[in-house]
């Protein structure tokens, strides 16, 4: 079975490290060294959202090396840099050797779109196996900014779903309760449409 490389992006989300325990990455799990390299740098340079997130990625990486059934492989290999991205090195090193690539976002690989690399998106995983979030209960949810219509609010979940949130321009920043609503999948995750609690209770008022 081929190698799967860890794109820089999945470093940072915490399902990779459930995803490592349950024993799918053993044996193929690789991360190249230039990845490692500038998340290091990130983090001891980077600006001060940079180095959250970089600090993140290390503290992942730090588990996954610690997981013994894992095996992870820290890969040397080098390929040629033009100034791609890291994703843009990634696809090289993968077409090198024949690899996969395991990763949390897609749009940062466009250009992996080419039939001869295989992309796992992190996201359509969790979406496969997870409960489904079913219109009419409710969730708890912080509002960290403004929607695209007026009176919306966008949050998001720890698996990085969306939720949008009508009434919810309010109260950016605080926590509340929502209403589901509605469910859409995307390639890049799902997105949970609701009302405010305000809001239902409003509509409810109405009927």
């Amino acid at each position: 079975m081929p190698k799967i490389i860890l794109d820089s992006s999945v470093l940072k989300d915490v399902r990779i490290i459930d995803f490592a325990s349950s024993g799918l990455l053993n044996n193929r799990a690789l991360l190249p060294n230039f990845i490692v390299e500038q998340i290091s740098k990130e983090y001891n340079h980077g600006s001060e959202e940079e180095r959250s997130e970089a600090k993140k990625s290390l503290e992942n990486i730090d588990k996954l090396k610690r997981m013994p059934r894992l095996k992870l492989v820290l890969s040397s290999q080098q390929v040629e840099d033009n100034g791609e991205t890291l994703s843009g090195r990634s696809i090289k090193l993968a077409r090198k050797i024949n690899a996969d690539i395991l990763c949390a976002n897609i749009g940062r690989i466009q250009s992996a779109t080419i039939k001869d690399i295989n992309i796992i998106n992190i996201h359509t995983l969790a979406n496969a196996l997870k409960t489904i979030t079913n219109a009419g209960e409710t969730i708890k949810i912080k509002i960290q900014r403004q929607g695209k219509e007026p009176l919306q609010g966008i949050g998001y979940l720890e698996d990085s779903s969306m939720v949008v949130v009508n009434g919810g321009s309010s109260h950016i920043g605080k926590s509340i309760t929502a209403h589901v609503l509605s469910v859409k999948y995307t390639s890049s995750g799902r997105i949970i449409f609701c009302n405010s609690a305000e809001k239902a209770s409003q509509l409810a008022g109405v009927i």
